[in-house]
């Protein structure tokens, strides 16, 4: 696996607190959904996924229930057991789409006081209806986010604590009621007519805050997954949904945080669409 040991020091005293105002955040954030999971929520039907490949990595991020689930978010919620697709390849005329990802502390919680959790790469590609080809709309190692209240009731949030890393990626926590819910800065211009399939990917590990101090990664337990949410355009809220929040595209799979980088998919292609035309991303030596 790619993971390195620990960070130097250098890398640590690259120390940015980014503050998303109330008003930013209510632009940019979602209400993920909260749908009893009686009825079962939509998601792509469960078949044999391929022993390997991108398309196969990325589909099985939309297969099978959540890994862990998420500290504070209500049992019944759809998502809080596994992949949802809502709006999926129907943006219903909406011209604009943002990737995000959210990380949890598991519902189990986490003792570790001493890790930090590393992403980066965060990508969303779209798929031509048209023409076949995947174009990639979006692409961060430096999203930015904020600290949500961990069932976003009353679109409570605070600042999160990111730290810019000197390698260009960024570190992030979640814990203490609040979950981390991040997304590039900008939103993407889509063609509503012509949506063939949406993937959004990101990689994500497990490494020390503090590397002189004692390393505690391994009774860390956090859980992230991907998603992503249409708008109306590139600038302004939504004008639906609960306070204003945008509905979804879809989620994919919950899963844990390990200390080897991990790829954190969601995609509404079918698995067929995957295997003979995976998008263009990279993910050798991440794990699924």
């Amino acid at each position: 696996m790619l993971f390195k040991q620990y960070l130097s020091l250098a890398i640590f005293a690259v120390f940015v607190m980014q503050a998303a105002t109330p008003a930013n955040a209510q632009q940019r954030r979602r209400h993920p959904f909260s749908r009893p999971s009686s009825p079962p929520p939509s998601s792509p039907p469960v078949v044999a996924t391929p022993s390997s490949g991108v398309g196969a990595q990325i589909y099985g991020d939309m297969v099978g229930g959540n890994e862990g689930r998420p500290h504070g978010v209500p049992a019944n919620w759809d998502w809080a057991n596994g992949p949802v697709i809502e709006m999926g390849n129907n943006s219903n005329g909406w011209r604009a789409v943002e990737a995000w990802g959210l990380l949890y502390v598991a519902a189990e919680g986490s003792s570790a006081v001493n890790t930090r959790v590393n992403i980066r790469n965060m990508q969303l590609f779209v798929l031509s209806a048209s023409k076949g080809t995947w174009s990639m709309l979006q692409s961060t190692s430096t999203p930015t986010g904020a600290h949500y209240v961990e069932d976003f009731s009353n679109d409570e949030n605070v600042p999160a604590d990111i730290i810019k890393l000197s390698d260009g990626t960024i570190s992030v926590t979640a814990g203490g009621r609040y979950c981390f819910h991040f997304y590039p800065n900008d939103r993407a211009t889509i063609n509503p007519s012509d949506i063939g399939g949406i993937v959004v990917v990101y990689e994500a590990r497990l490494i020390a805050a503090d590397p002189t101090k004692t390393d505690d990664r391994s009774s860390a337990k956090f859980v992230a997954d991907a998603g992503a949410d249409y708008y109306p355009g590139l600038t302004g809220n939504c004008p639906v949904g609960d306070n204003g929040g945008c509905p979804g595209v879809a989620i994919g799979k919950m899963k844990y945080v390990t200390n080897d980088w991990r790829s954190f998919a969601m995609t509404t292609a079918t698995q067929s669409q995957l295997t003979n035309n995976p998008p263009p991303v990279d993910l050798t030596g991440v794990s699924q």
